[in-house]
C-alpha cells in the first residue's frame, strides 16, 4: 500500500477516549456484548490514527462513521464526506485501520485458528478447501484474504465470501478472483 497508512489502536491511544467524538462513541457502544464494544471502539481509534496521520486532521476533526452496510466512512463535522476510505479490523480489544486517498483497501485481521471442517465447507469455494486441506494458518490467511477484499469493494459479509475466490496464497500478495455479484461490482467501478 504505498499511498496508505496504516494505524493500530495503541497509536490512536495517545488521545485516550478524547479521541473519538461523543456521537462516534454512542454509534460503537448502542449495541452488542462489553467485549465486542470494546473491539469496536479500538478499531475505531485505530481509524481516527490512521485518517489524521494521512490526511494531517486533528482527530476531532472529523469522523468514521457507518453506512447502513456497516462500511466505514470519514465525514468532517459538517457532514460532508471526505476523499478518504479507511477500512477496519478489530479483535481482543486492539484495533487495526488502514485509510488511503487512491483507490480502495481491506483490511483484516485475525488469529490462527484449528477450526471444524464445516468453517471450509461452508465458507471456502471447493479449490480454496483443497488448497488448504484443514491447515490453520492456510484457513486464515484465506478467509482474512477474502474478507479483506470483501471490505475493499465496500460490501463486507453482505455477499457470500465464496464469491471471493483465492486463487494463491503465500508471501505478502494473495492473487483473486471474483465471481457472481462481486464481480459486478468491481466491473462497475
Amino acid at each position: 500500500w504505498p499511498d496508505a497508512v496504516v494505524a493500530t489502536s495503541a497509536d490512536g491511544d495517545s488521545g485516550g477516549p478524547v479521541a473519538l467524538l461523543e456521537q462516534e462513541r454512542r454509534q460503537l457502544t448502542a449495541r452488542g456484548t462489553p467485549r465486542r464494544q470494546a473491539d469496536r471502539l479500538a478499531g475505531q481509534r485505530a481509524a481516527k490514527a490512521a485518517v489524521a496521520r494521512l490526511t494531517g486532521l486533528s482527530t476531532r476533526g472529523f469522523s468514521v462513521d457507518r453506512l447502513s452496510s456497516g462500511q466505514p466512512v470519514v465525514r468532517d463535522l459538517t457532514g460532508r464526506e471526505l476523499d478518504t476510505v479507511v477500512s477496519i479490523s478489530h479483535r481482543n480489544g486492539k484495533g487495526w485501520a488502514a485509510a488511503t486517498q487512491s483507490g480502495r483497501i481491506g483490511l483484516d485481521v485475525e488469529a490462527v485458528a484449528l477450526r471444524p471442517p464445516s468453517f471450509a465447507q461452508t465458507w471456502f469455494a471447493p479449490e480454496e478447501q483443497a488448497a488448504t486441506f484443514g491447515d490453520p494458518t492456510a484457513e486464515t490467511e484465506v478467509w482474512c484474504a477474502k474478507e479483506a477484499v470483501l471490505k475493499a469493494l465496500g460490501l463486507g459479509m453482505a455477499l457470500h465470501p465464496r464469491e471471493v475466490v483465492i486463487t494463491r496464497l503465500g508471501g505478502p500478495r494473495v492473487q483473486v478472483s471474483l465471481v457472481g455479484e462481486a464481480q459486478a461490482v468491481w466491473l462497475a467501478a
